[in-house]
């Protein structure tokens, strides 16, 4: 049944990589990347309205429905391997299947509307900006297409590398389903990770729309093709399935954790690949399938394996757990520089002291409490002699619709999602992710602090950055497992590594040798004192 699996996940792999779709989308937007866009008329709204209709025909018509067909055939090898053949939904299960198509469909419109007010508030700024600082708007337009592009050409040469590397992971996956070699399946992954992480917009608005609205298509065509496989299965008669890692041990901590977990259909909208709150997010390649299909996923020589990891329990000095999360002990007291703190009494207080602290810009979006986190956690940062960020706002248009990432940072920017559920109740949030083994601490500083520890590496040296940031992931397995002693999200790569790594020694934990030769390798000084 693992190749049947292994199958099913062919069938969807170029899909939810979205390579292909990328190039679509890419090539589309390119042609709208004209002078009209800039016109500061009437005329760059009409402009704007047709790339926002272009794009989505092409969901409507073209990639959502692609989906809807490869998420049904990719249900096919794991039911004919159980003797059924599901030639097409029928009844409820159908009308189930159209009804999710709609609304994901809707779904898609209201960002992509969102997007394109983005784009066009972008280009009304610039304008004002222009006008500000004595610019022609001649002058204004030509840098404003030239930018366009220049990066739009480089993230079409992203595309279309991303695609080939796609194509090459497939053709090796297949391979090694035949030959039981998974070296060159790891080799090929990791240089598509690599292409990914260079393919980036900077400052173009076009490009960076771009990059959003590609992140907005392929988490819909993701999720359509993940709902339409499980009605398939639906349909079959299942209503009990499997939660299958199968990229096996090289899966990230969460979805590692959740290998082999039985899932009803009934839990499906919350707990199904990509849609579980997962540290890989929509880039999950997990699968559900019919439970009791995978009955030899632990076979030690099947992909789908998933190997146990060391355990730590005899390193005594050291408060972290593996990748899988296992809590050795209690959490320490939180070790505060800055004492005898008090609450400020209002969001323009904080703002002021945060701006004496040495941070050009603070909007906290008039929530005092978000305010007051933002301000103390600071506090502590710079008391360890960290950079303070370039800014601090609330922004939770930079994320998207289904984010529950409550911060992350820009360019030494830390964006703020007022939306993420963090911001309801920081320390219950910070405790639970905590005990689960995701954060490194349970403090409710944690988030601001992780940022901060990004904006200071942003700031203080960006090229040392930009090359840790490459490094879609450790050198070894080992070294993997050394960084999951902080926690579990500090074994995703090694940027969040050190990031984790700075708020469990702020907060007063204490780490082994392992660890701390590992953050000498990979980060500065500052952030592992």
């Amino acid at each position: 049944m693992a190749d049947s699996i292994l199958k099913a996940v062919a069938i969807r792999r170029d899909l939810i990589e979205g390579a292909d779709t990328a190039v679509g989308l890419n090539a589309l937007i390119n042609r709208y990347a004209s002078a009209a866009l800039y016109d500061g008329s009437p005329r760059s709204d009409r402009a704007i309205a047709r790339l926002e209709t272009a794009i989505a025909r092409a969901m409507a018509k073209e990639y959502l429905p692609q989906a809807r067909a490869i998420g049904r055939k990719a249900a096919e090898p794991v039911l004919k391997a159980e003797g059924l053949t599901i030639a097409e939904l029928r009844g409820g299960i159908r009308q189930q299947d159209e009804r999710y198509a709609k609304s994901n469909l809707a779904s898609f419109y209201a960002s992509l509307k969102r997007e394109t007010g983005g784009l066009s508030n972008d280009i009304n700024v610039a304008f004002v900006e222009a006008l500000r600082d004595g610019r022609s708007r001649k002058e204004l337009v030509e840098a404003l297409v030239s930018a366009d592009r220049s990066e739009l050409i480089s993230i079409r040469q992203g595309r279309l590398q991303q695609q080939k590397a796609s194509r090459v992971l497939r053709r090796a996956e297949e391979r090694a389903s035949r030959t039981g070699n998974y070296d060159v399946v790891d080799a090929a992954r990791e240089k598509l990770n690599r292409i990914k992480g260079n393919v980036k917009a900077r400052k173009s608005f076009l490009a960076r729309f771009e990059t959003r609205v590609q992140a907005q298509a392929r988490d819909h065509i993701r999720r359509q093709a993940e709902h339409s496989q499980t009605m398939a299965f639906r349909q079959g008669g299942y209503d009990t399935f499997t939660w299958i890692a199968v990229n096996a041990s090289g899966a990230c901590p969460s979805c590692q954790a959740r290998h082999g977990k039985q899932v009803k259909a009934e839990e499906y909208a919350s707990e199904s690949p990509g849609n579980a709150e997962t540290y890989c997010g929509s880039a999950c390649m997990c699968v559900l399938v019919p439970e009791g299909t995978a009955a030899d996923q632990s076979r030690p020589n099947s992909p789908l394996h998933v190997e146990e990891t060391a355990a730590i329990d005899d390193v005594p000095e050291v408060r972290g757990r593996p990748v899988e999360g296992r809590m050795p002990g209690p959490a320490p007291e939180v070790i505060r520089k800055v004492t005898g703190w008090k609450p400020f009494e209002s969001v323009e207080e904080a703002r002021r002291i945060v701006i004496n602290e040495g941070v050009e810009r603070a909007e906290f979006g008039g929530d005092l409490a978000i305010a007051n986190n933002v301000a103390q956690a600071l506090a502590e940062a710079k008391a360890r002699g960290i950079q303070m960020p370039r800014s601090v706002e609330v922004a939770p248009a930079e994320f998207s619709v289904r984010s529950t990432s409550p911060a992350k940072t820009r360019d030494g920017r830390i964006l703020i999602n007022t939306d993420a559920p963090f911001w309801k109740d920081p320390q219950s949030y910070a405790k639970r992710r905590y005990i689960v083994g995701d954060w490194s601490t349970e403090d409710s500083l944690h988030v601001i602090l992780h940022e901060t520890a990004h904006a200071h590496q942003q700031l203080d040296d960006p090229e040392a950055y930009k090359r840790l940031k490459k490094l879609a992931d450790f050198a070894s397995i080992g070294e993997i497992h050394i960084a999951g002693q902080v926690s579990g999200y500090a074994s995703l790569n090694p940027a969040e590594f050190i990031a984790e790594l700075f708020v469990g020694r702020a907060a007063g934990v204490r780490y082994n040798t392992s660890v701390m030769d590992l953050a000498r390798k990979y980060g500065p000084r500052k952030l592992r004192r």
